[in-house]
């Protein structure tokens, strides 16, 4: 069984759409592209506001859209690859960040038993890595994505606005969406 290691929010799930229907309502904004990626659109306050409510919110996880770019995800898996979902989403009201992201995953994708892993920080997705040895992850976070990179894993950066306004380094491939990623991967091991 191969395992390949993917980041939800900004790879499979929609979060900033989420964070920006939140924010624009509270602040009478219209923004639709998060810009960096600590969302400097708007002030430290407002930005912990918009936290806050997202803490507040029951099961928000379960309410994200897909990204786009997503359907191999639900029908092009072989058998003998499991996707490893590792994420490190804030808890909130409602069922526990794992049972929600696998609730979400059930619904979008039918993965009966998805395979999902919350670490408390992004940090902590390399050991987490590194112990199921992962061979290869992608992720939208660039630091993410540069130290998986640095620690030998083939790693692809999910482009996204907020990630791309410098090239990345020697070694990370940048795809346009997850299928992207999943066609690269799977003609890998394919041949294999």
């Amino acid at each position: 069984m191969k395992l390949i290691g993917c980041d939800l929010d900004g790879v499979c799930s929609n979060f900033v759409k989420a964070f920006f229907k939140i924010s624009n309502r509270r602040f009478g904004t219209s923004y639709t592209v998060q810009e960096d990626w600590d969302f400097t659109q708007y002030t430290k306050a407002e930005v912990s506001a918009v936290w806050e409510e997202i803490k507040a919110t029951k099961n928000f996880w379960q309410t994200l859209d897909p990204e786009a770019g997503v359907s191999r995800l639900r029908y092009a898996l072989p058998k003998n690859v499991e996707p490893v979902f590792i994420t490190s989403r804030i808890p909130t009201l409602g069922h526990g960040v794992r049972e929600q992201s696998c609730q979400w995953l059930r619904e979008h994708f039918g993965i009966t038993h998805p395979f999902v892993i919350v670490a408390d920080n992004p940090a902590n997705k390399i050991p987490i890595v590194k112990a199921l040895d992962i061979q290869t992850f992608i992720d939208d976070k660039r630091s993410t994505i540069e130290e998986m990179n640095t620690a030998g894993l083939r790693s692809y950066a999910r482009l996204q606005p907020y990630n791309c306004k410098t090239p990345f380094p020697e070694g990370v491939v940048p795809v346009e969406d997850l299928n992207e990623f999943l066609k690269l991967e799977l003609n890998e091991t394919a041949g294999q």
